[in-house]
């Protein structure tokens, strides 16, 4: 779809409510104070996907854990997801692109900070739980701690 083409499908009464194109996405990294920044996303979208960014700024956004995450919140699903990863809060961080399991992203200056201080305290014990469990389950077994004494054989 060209550029003209989009624009007037978005300015139609039934085009999709306010998730941005890829060119209106805000930087991550502009001077742009995170209060403020986070105070349009609450503002913007809908109260799902703000649901989801609060629970999810306690995670480490990697794509199974932001999956694990949308399936635990009522109601979320991937449109509530993008709604976050659109809204300029976040930027990716790294990837694989071989791997959908090695994209992750990152939160920009201060934002986490900011939809922490927004969630409540037992929604953020919860995710640190669950994401916990999660890693562990994917994660090999191995010794959280390792001993320095070297192994006899014998």
């Amino acid at each position: 779809m060209s550029g003209v083409r989009a624009r007037d499908w978005k300015r139609r009464a039934d085009a999709a409510r306010a998730v941005p194109w890829v060119h209106d996405v805000p930087d991550p990294d502009s001077a742009v104070p995170a209060r403020e920044r986070v105070s349009e996303f609450r503002a913007a979208a809908s109260p799902t996907a703000f649901a989801l960014a609060t629970r999810l700024a306690a995670a480490p956004l990697t794509l199974p854990v932001m999956t694990a995450l949308t399936a635990s919140v009522p109601g979320a699903g991937p449109a509530h997801l993008t709604e976050l990863l659109m809204s300029g809060l976040v930027r990716p961080a790294s990837g694989d692109a071989e791997r959908a399991a090695g994209v992750a992203f990152t939160f920009g200056a201060d934002n986490r900070q900011e939809l922490l201080a927004l969630s409540r305290r037992r929604d953020t014990v919860r995710v640190l739980h669950d994401v916990r469990a999660l890693l562990a389950h994917r994660a090999p077994s191995r010794p959280a701690i390792r001993s320095r004494r070297p192994v006899s054989r014998r």
